[in-house]
C-alpha cells in the first residue's frame, strides 16, 4: 500500500524550503539534511517533493537558487532512485533557466558543485558546464603591464 502525504506535510516541506532554506539562513546544511531525509522517507510521493522544490527554485531570488541547487544535489546523491531520473529528465533545462549566474562567486560556485556530479549526472556535467560558461564565461586574465 501506498501512503499518501498529508496536506498539511506537503504544506510543511514548502514552508521549510521557503522560510528555512533562505540567503541568511545560518541553518542551511541542517535544513537541507532534513529536507533530504524527509525526501528519502518519502520516496513514494517523490512527484510532491520535486514539485515543492521545482516550484522554490523558480520562484526564489537568484542569491537563493545555489541553496536550492545544493538540496537537489543532496537529494540525488544520498537517497537517489526517482528523484535521481526525474532530476536527470530535466537537469540540462533546469541549469540554463534556474541558474544562479547573477553573481560571479555565486557563478564560481554553481561550478564546483557541478564538478562534483560525475558519478551523479556523469552523462550530462560536461554539457551543464558548457552551459553555464556559454551564459556566464569565466572573467579572462588581462596580462600584466611592467
Amino acid at each position: 500500500p501506498t501512503a499518501t502525504w498529508k496536506p498539511e506535510l506537503i504544506e510543511e516541506y514548502k514552508s521549510s524550503l521557503q522560510e528555512d532554506l533562505t540567503p541568511g539562513s545560518t541553518q542551511k546544511k541542517f535544513v537541507i539534511d532534513t529536507l533530504t531525509t524527509i525526501a528519502q522517507e518519502s520516496k513514494e510521493n517523490h512527484k510532491e517533493v520535486l514539485t515543492a522544490i521545482l516550484s522554490r527554485l523558480v520562484e526564489t531570488t537568484p542569491k537563493n537558487k545555489l541553496d536550492v541547487w545544493y538540496l537537489i544535489d543532496n537529494i540525488c546523491k544520498k537517497v537517489g532512485g526517482r528523484y535521481l531520473v526525474a532530476f536527470d529528465a530535466i537537469l540540462l533545462p533546469l541549469v540554463k533557466h534556474q541558474m544562479p549566474v547573477s553573481d560571479p562567486k555565486l557563478a564560481e560556485r554553481f561550478e564546483r558543485l557541478m564538478d562534483t556530479w560525475t558519478k551523479v549526472f556523469p552523462q550530462k556535467r560536461d554539457t551543464a558546464r558548457a552551459i553555464l560558461q556559454a551564459d556566464f564565461p569565466p572573467p579572462t586574465k588581462r596580462p600584466k603591464t611592467s
